[in-house]
C-alpha cells in the first residue's frame, strides 16, 4: 500500500496545529457528554433496567465487533475493504457493519420483548448497541490522537518515528495511516466526528425502538429492512471516511448531509412512536408531577 514511499520523504519538522489538539478534545467532550446525558436520562427518567443495557453491549461485541471483523477478514482479496479505494471501501465497510447491526438489533429486540417491556429498557438496549462505535470507538480514537499529538509536539516527529524501536515499514505505516491525517486533516473534522458519532448513538436508540415495535407486532416485518437501509445511508457520509477529507469544505458538506438525514430520521421516529408505538418517548411523562421550587415566603413560615 505504501510502495514508493519511505521515511526519507517525510518532513520531520512537522507538528500538529494547536487548533487540532483543541478540537480533538472538544470532539471527545461532545461524545462523552452525550453518552452520559443519555445514560442518566434513560435510567432516571425512563426507569431503565441494567439487563437490556448488558444485552445491547453483548450484541455489539458478538455481532458488530467480532462478527463484522471476522467476515471482513475472510472475504476474498477483491472484496475486502482494505483492498479497495475511496467510495468502494466506505460502501463495503458500511454494508458489512449494517448487516451485523441489523442482526444484533433483531436478536436483542426479541430477547428483551417479554420480560423488559418498559420504554427505558428499549432505549437503553439501543444505547448499548450504539455505545461501541459511538462512545468506545470515539473516545479511544480521541484519546489516541490526543496523546499522539502531544507526543509529536513535545518530542518531535523524528523522535517518534526513528527512536522508538519501530521498523522502517512500521514507521511508514504509522505515519501514513495515523500521523499524516492527524497533521493534515482540517481541525474542524475532529469536532464534527465527535458530533457525528453522538448522532450515531442516538440513531441506534431510534432504530431499536422500531425493531422493538416489529418484535412486539406493532409494526410489520418490512421495517427490519427499512432500518437496515437507514443505518447504511447514515453510515456513509461521515463515519468511516472522516479523516480522508483534506479541506474544510470536503468535511462540512458530508456532515451537513448526514445532519439533514439525521433530522429527517428523528422526525420519522417521532411520528412512528406517536402513531404506532404508543408514544414511548412520552409514556412515562403522563401523570408525572414536577416538584416546584419553594417560595421564600413559604420557607419563612416553616
Amino acid at each position: 500500500m505504501n510502495d514508493g514511499f519511505d521515511l526519507s520523504m517525510i518532513d520531520m519538522s512537522q507538528t500538529v496545529p494547536d487548533s487540532t489538539a483543541s478540537l480533538i478534545s472538544a470532539g471527545g467532550m461532545v461524545i462523552l457528554s452525550v453518552f452520559l446525558v443519555l445514560l442518566f436520562v434513560i435510567f432516571i427518567r425512563y426507569k431503565a433496567k441494567i439487563m437490556p443495557l448488558i444485552a445491547g453491549v453483548l450484541g455489539y461485541v458478538i455481532f458488530i465487533f467480532m462478527g463484522s471483523n471476522f467476515v471482513i477478514s475472510i472475504l476474498p482479496d477483491f472484496a475486502r475493504p482494505d483492498g479497495m479505494t475511496g467510495g468502494m471501501e466506505i460502501c463495503m465497510t458500511s454494508l458489512v457493519m449494517t448487516l451485523f447491526y441489523t442482526i444484533a438489533r433483531i436478536c436483542v429486540a426479541n430477547i428483551i420483548k417479554d420480560r423488559y417491556k418498559g420504554p427505558g429498557d428499549v432505549f437503553i438496549a439501543g444505547l448499548g448497541l450504539g455505545v461501541g462505535d459511538g462512545a468506545v470507538y470515539g473516545i479511544t480514537t480521541i484519546m489516541t490522537m490526543s496523546v499522539l499529538a502531544s507526543s509529536i509536539n513535545h518530542a518531535g516527529l523524528e523522535e517518534l518515528l526513528l527512536n522508538t524501536g519501530l521498523s522502517a515499514d512500521a514507521a511508514v505505516d504509522l505515519y501514513v495511516s495515523t500521523i499524516s491525517p492527524l497533521i493534515h486533516v482540517p481541525p474542524v473534522v475532529w469536532l464534527l466526528m465527535g458530533i457525528s458519532l453522538s448522532m450515531d448513538m442516538i440513531m441506534n436508540i431510534g432504530l431499536m425502538m422500531i425493531c422493538s415495535g416489529v418484535a412486539d407486532g406493532k409494526l410489520d416485518g418490512r421495517w427490519y429492512a427499512i432500518t437496515a437501509v437507514i443505518n447504511f445511508v447514515m453510515l456513509i457520509p461521515f463515519t468511516f471516511n472522516s479523516t480522508n477529507y483534506t479541506t474544510t469544505a470536503q468535511a462540512v458538506v458530508p456532515f451537513v448531509i448526514k445532519a439533514a438525514m439525521f433530522a429527517a430520521f428523528a422526525y420519522m421516529v417521532l411520528r412512528i412512536d406517536k402513531e404506532k408505538l404508543g408514544s414511548m418517548l412520552s409514556k412515562d411523562l403522563k401523570g408525572y408531577t414536577y416538584e416546584r421550587m419553594p417560595r421564600f415566603g413559604n420557607l419563612r413560615k416553616k
